[in-house]
Formats: structure tokens, sequence, C-alpha cells
């Protein structure tokens, strides 16, 4: 549910207006009518494809033209469409703002029309005012590196790249080096030694020397940092070809960024992080504060593929002998589940040995893997799962014991459901929880019992679902909560109720029965469903939360997912979510900015397209 708590979160910061409701959010530009806020709201279903239009309105419409042009600077942000009209654009809009000239684009420049003009803008070459400052802030920063990673300068642009390299200090600064260091030739060395002199805390400067076979300058650098903090020092791919052990401290207090910067810095170098590097990250995460933690992580966002044999053989030991102290609340998350659904599904003996080993724990270990085994299917005792389930140290729906609460309702065992049905009669704390054990225990999928939880006991639908629960007819129970509380049950209904719900559009319940039955298969539904995600309809996909991408059936929008990270902020905030659920060792990142993750995505979907298995435990895709 935490992806459906975000999407609500969301909501309050984006307003719902008619033009999220619209098919043609670009239709109310054109309308003399519309408000600010209501054309600000209109990003949030615009999409790429949108970006010639939305410049049309810009050039044809003045009144409309300074917020269009912000508009677009939001959809650039996430894709490439139109880039050269859009730098024409941006560039007029500065012009307009008085901006200061830049020099005429050199004879011979390898830099596009305006390249120059955004750049020293957008990197702080010019004395800008604050009013010229904000036409500056419509020129999306990852957009502008992108475009720089394409380009190849020539001599003509030396001027411009020493400028940067002089004043600049983001990933520019690593961009302008690269290109003034190959233009320089055999000079290079040269002019490098001339840069160090001016400032000998150039990273990147000691950098290219050490690769031409001076290293005294990056010894020094060394020496420094090692005084001060090595884990300050970025592990760019640049530093990770001359000095790997560097790169590997800095990126301990975060190693799952490591191989991602070999796309989110696509600006020419051909750097991979090898399996061997990995192997080696893993290491030493085991001697760093926070160790064990840090390798599950590392494991699970990162290098999953290397949990495998000895390395999979050597974090379960780890586990098994993991004191409370250091374990604790910070194994039992996301990045355990998905570690332990990737050992059931590659070393399902060595996963039983480990949760056996738990289960004979007195402490917080104990209870999730009573929880792990269950969801597995391997064998429970169940007075000791139940004692565990009833602490109050492991109470709640996300507990540190009991990450579903109603896990409890997969125990075959009668004594457990007259323990469960006592509880739902008292109408205690636990009685909601308790109803959606028995819910589980009667068939309903366990993401549709999750519903069943949220009905407090003291609600007068509560004794009525009881009532049709225990009676053995769990969807007549469920078909309660739609009107009174939580319309999403109705995914989860008969089909036949289903379709009687979806026969009255803007009712209750409509699209949650509408994306059931497109999960079940029907083929009607599934067109509705992929039309929303396709046409970016994200006012009305703010309302699905985690059901259009719930348990296996989700994986079929996987790659119109993909497609809206493409778009614009809300809609890469939704399809980041659904990724991330469906596939936890898929890497996206909401911080990447030199990359296309719609396109990264699409490639990774390919790539694992016959090696993803559905795993019980982690409710995921995991690779085999």
């Amino acid at each position: 549910m935490r992806a459906f708590i975000a999407t609500a979160l969301l909501l309050g910061i984006c307003a719902k207006t008619a033009a999220q409701n619209s098919d043609d959010p670009l239709g109310l530009w054109r309308s003399p009518d519309a408000t600010s806020d209501a054309l600000d709201d209109t990003h949030r279903e615009l999409r790429a494809s949108d970006i010639p239009a939305l410049i049309a309105i810009a050039r044809e419409l003045p009144e409309r033209r300074r917020q269009a042009i912000e508009i677009l600077g939001i959809l650039a942000w996430h894709n490439d469409a139109e880039r050269e009209e859009l730098a024409t654009l941006f560039a007029a809009e500065l012009a307009q703002r008085d901006a200061p000239t830049p020099p005429a684009r050199p004879a011979g420049s390898g830099l596009p029309p305006h390249f120059e003009t955004l750049a020293r803008a957008t990197w702080g070459l010019e004395g800008l005012d604050v009013y010229q400052r904000e036409a500056v802030g419509i020129v999306p920063y990852g957009w502008l590196l992108r475009w720089a990673g394409e380009t190849e300068p020539t001599l003509s642009d030396l001027v411009f790249l020493d400028e940067i390299v002089r004043e600049a200090d983001g990933v520019e600064h690593g961009w302008a080096l690269r290109h003034r260091v190959r233009l320089s030739g055999t000079d290079a060395k040269t002019w490098l030694l001339a840069r160090w002199a001016d400032d000998d805390s150039d990273i990147d400067v000691a950098a290219h020397l050490a690769l031409l076979g001076d290293r005294e300058p990056w010894e020094e650098f060394v020496d420094y940092v090692r005084e001060d903090d090595v884990r300050a020092v970025p592990a760019t791919p640049l530093i990770w070809r001359v000095d790997p052990y560097l790169a590997l401290a800095s990126v301990e207090s975060a190693p799952a960024l490591t191989p991602d910067m070999a796309f989110e810095w696509k600006l020419g170098w051909d750097v991979v992080v090898s399996d061997a590097q990995r192997a080696l990250i893993a290491d030493r995460l085991r001697h760093v504060e926070g160790g064990l933690s840090k390798r599950i992580h590392f494991y699970a966002r990162t290098f999953s593929d290397g949990l495998r044999g000895d390395a999979a053989r050597s974090l379960a030991q780890e586990l098994a002998a993991a004191p409370e102290a250091s374990g604790g609340e910070s194994l039992v998350d996301d990045d355990l589940v998905v570690v332990l659904g990737l050992l059931a599904l590659r070393e399902p003996a060595l996963a039983d040995t480990l949760l056996a080993t738990w289960s004979a724990r007195d402490d917080e270990l104990r209870g999730f893997a009573f929880w792990a085994r269950l969801r597995l299917g391997l064998a429970v005792e169940p007075d000791r799962a139940w004692e565990s389930w009833m602490r109050p140290d492991t109470w709640g729906d996300r507990g540190r014991g009991w990450p579903d609460a109603q896990t409890i309702g997969l125990l075959r065992d009668d004594t457990i459901a007259s323990r469960l049905t006592t509880l739902v009669e008292d109408r205690g704390d636990r009685a909601s929880s308790a109803l959606s054990a028995l819910a589980l225990r009667a068939g309903l999928p366990i993401a549709a019992c999750a519903l069943v939880a949220e009905v407090p006991p003291d609600d007068d639908v509560f004794a009525a679902s009881r009532d049709a629960i225990v009676a053995g007819t769990p969807r007549v129970g469920l078909a309660l909560l739609v009107e009174e509380w939580v319309d999403w049950a109705a995914c989860f209904l008969p089909p036949e109720r289903m379709r009687a719900i979806r026969a009255k559009p803007g009712t209750v319940g409509y699209w949650p029965a509408t994306v059931g039955l497109a999960l079940a298969g029907d083929a009607e539904c599934i067109a509705d469903v992929e039309a929303l995600l396709r046409k970016n309809r994200t006012q009305v996909l703010d309302e699905f939360g985690d059901f259009v991408y719930f348990g296996p059936r989700g994986r079929r929008f996987a790659r119109l997912h993909a497609a809206r990270l493409g778009h614009n902020c809300c809609s890469r905030f939704q399809a980041t979510v659904a990724l991330r659920t469906l596939f936890p060792t898929l890497t996206v990142e909401d911080d990447w900015i030199t990359i296309r993750q719609d396109i990264y995505v699409r490639e990774w979907l390919e790539q694992h397209e016959d090696d993803l298995v559905w795993s019980r435990l982690a409710s995921a895709w995991l690779p085999r």
C-alpha cells in the first residue's frame, strides 16, 4: 500500500482540474477563459508528442508564451523531442529578457546553434540579474547535459571550453575538460599541469594527468582526501578509470549508485563497472559501518545477478548469525524481502535453512521468518507462529515481524482459525487484521485482504463483512466494502459483479472493476487501461494506487509504464512507483539527470524478457 499512499500525497500537491479530465489537455491552452493554475496543471498529462503543439502555442499566443515555455521546460527534462526548436525558443526568451549576448558562434564550431547561449546562462558563465535568472530556470539542466554528450567541440570552441573548466564545477566541468584534453593533442599534459598549478583541488585535472602517466598530482589529491573524507570523492567514470579502489571507497556509503553511473554519466567515457569490481564492493561492504544492511541493499538493488553460489552462501551465513543489535529493524525491510526472494528462487535449500535458523530465535527475526515461510509455502509450527504474531513489538500492518499482518491466515490450522474468529468477535485492536487473515484463509487474494484490514471494527459494515467472510463467502463480504469504505475492493469481485459495476461509468468502483477485469484478461478492459497509460491520463491514474500493477498479471503494462517515464515529472513519479513495485531489482533513480530513463528501462525489460520469474515471497518479478 506504500505506493498508494505516495500517490495520495502527490494528489495533495497537484490539483484535480477539468483540464486533467480531458483527453485533450492542449485544448485548454487556446481557451480565453483558462486560468493560469489550470494551464499549469495540464503539464501532468502532456506527453513528449505534445511538445510541437505547445511550441506553436508559445509562438502564436503572446499572452500564453511565458507559461508555455515554462511547461516546455518541465517536459524537456524527460525527453529530447524537438530539441532544436526548443533551443531556438529558449534562446529567444533569454534575448527578450536582455540577457548578456554571448560571443557570436565561431566559424567551424562543433556546437549546435544556440547551445553556447543556453550553456553560458545555465552553467553560470554570465552575470544575470534576477529577472534573467528566471528565464534561465526554464532550460532543464539534464536536457542540456544530454545534448552536450552528443556534441563534438572543435578547436574553434576552446575559449568556451576553458571558461567552463575555470568557472563550472558540475558534470559540465568534466565534459568540458575531457574535450579540452582531447583537443590539446600532444600538448595536453602541458596544459593540464598549468591548470593544476592554478587549481590544485581539481580532481578531474589530477585524474587526467594520471591517465597520461603523471600520477604525482593524483597522489597529492588522494593523500588530502584521506585526511578529510574519501567518501566525498565523486565516483565518476573518470575516477573509476584512474583509481577503482578510491571509487569503491567513495561509494561505500551509497553502494547502489555504483553501476548506474555507466548510464547516468553518458558523456563520452567508455566505462562499465565490471562484475569483478562489483564483487569487490560487496566484499568491502562487510567492513564498513552498517555493512550487512548495505550488502543487502547492494544485492537487492544493484548486484542481484551476483547473489549466486559462494556469494549467496556467504550472505546467508551472515544473515543467520546476525545479532539482533546489528540486524534488527534495518534488516527487515523491502531489500531483505528481495534478497530472500532471490535466494528462494536460486538456492531454495539455502533459504529454507536460513529461515529455519531464524524461526528458532527469540527476537523480531523469528516473526519475519514465520511470515516468509508462510509466503513460500514452507512448514510452520502454528503455536509458535501465533505467539510471534501476537507479540506487541511485532504488531502492525508493516510490523517488523509480519510485513503483511493477514499472512497468518495462510496457516491451515483450525485452532488458528478459531483464535482469529475470537479476535474478530471481540472487535479489539486486532480485529480488522484478524478479519483480513480469515479472508485470506477463505481464498481472497492477499491484496484484497489488505483492503479488508482498512475497515475499523466499530463500523457497521465491519459486522456485515465479518458475517459473510466467516460464513465462507469472502467476496460477498468484500462487495459490502465497495460503496462504504474501499472502492478498490471492486477489482477483486467475481467477474459478473465487476461487469455490473463497469456498466455504470462514472460511479464508484468503475475503474477498479475495469482494472480487475483487465488483470483477469478481459480484452476490452485491457484496451481501456492501456489507453489511459498511453494517453498519460495522470489524474485518473492517481486513483489507481498499487492496483493497476499488483500481482504477476500487472507485468502486461510494464512497457507502457516505461514510456511514461519520458513525458513529465508526474507521470514519471507514477511510472517509477509501478516499475519499482513490479521489478524491485530494476534500478530507477529519481535523481538521474543525464539519462533517458524511458530508454534505459525499455532496454532492461527487453534484456530480461525471458529470465524474470514471479516471486511469491517478494510479490514481484525477479531475475532467475
